[in-house]
This record gives C-alpha cells, structure tokens and sequence, in this order.
C-alpha cells in the first residue's frame, strides 16, 4: 500500500515519526516525488486486516499537533526547566563549609568494603 502526502501540509521530521509509530508491525518505506511523501506500507505478517492507511494518516496528524504545541509551549518549558535548575544553586562562603566536607581521606577508607563488620 502507498500513501501520498503533501509536503506542505506534514513535515518531513512527523512524516517520519508517524511511520516510526507502526515499525513493529510494518515495513515502512518513504520516498519523495516533486511536493510529496510517498509512504509504502507492507504488513510483517499476512494477517494484518487493519484500515492501515487511516491509521497512519491519523498518527500524522497527531504528530504535526505534537509538534505545534511543542512550539507553543517551548518557552514555558524552558522556563520550568530553569527554575528547576536555579532553585538547587546555592553558593557556600568559607564560613558555612563544615570540617568535615574539608577533612581528608585516605584510599583506605574510601576504597573498603562496605559490609566488613569493625
């Protein structure tokens, strides 16, 4: 089975996430022609019955609306990301380091086993 879409209508990235969605199950092949995606589609196994064109046209308007609001919400994710990011920054003065974050260690006591009764 082939299906034809139109470049100016699915980018080439959700063109390819679509067909990503039924490798399981396919054998997905896309080629271009002038303005569209040609999508060749065989079944793994004979007895696959299902409307697969529907499906995959369905998967590839899911893709262009995932991608539209991935867009629209790109700066609020990065802002969520950053405040994330911020909140566990802090800077320690000479003060408030504790002696034991200066302390020194030896190999031996670094590199010991865990699970040797003292």
């Amino acid at each position: 089975m082939k299906i034809k879409v139109n470049e100016n209508v699915f980018s080439k990235e959700n063109v390819i996430k679509a067909s990503f969605e039924f490798i399981d199950d396919y054998y997905i092949e896309i080629d271009k022609e002038n303005e569209y995606f040609i999508i060749s589609i065989s079944a793994k196994e004979k007895n696959n019955n299902i409307s697969i064109e529907s499906e995959f046209r369905n998967e590839l308007v899911n893709q262009n609306v995932r991608e539209k609001i991935s867009k629209e919400t790109s700066n609020v994710r990065e802002l969520i990301l950053t405040r994330a990011l911020y909140s566990t920054y802090f800077e320690e003065t000479e003060d408030e380091i504790s002696e034991e974050e200066t302390k020194e260690f030896s190999i031996n006591d670094i590199a010991r086993d865990w699970f040797e009764h003292e």
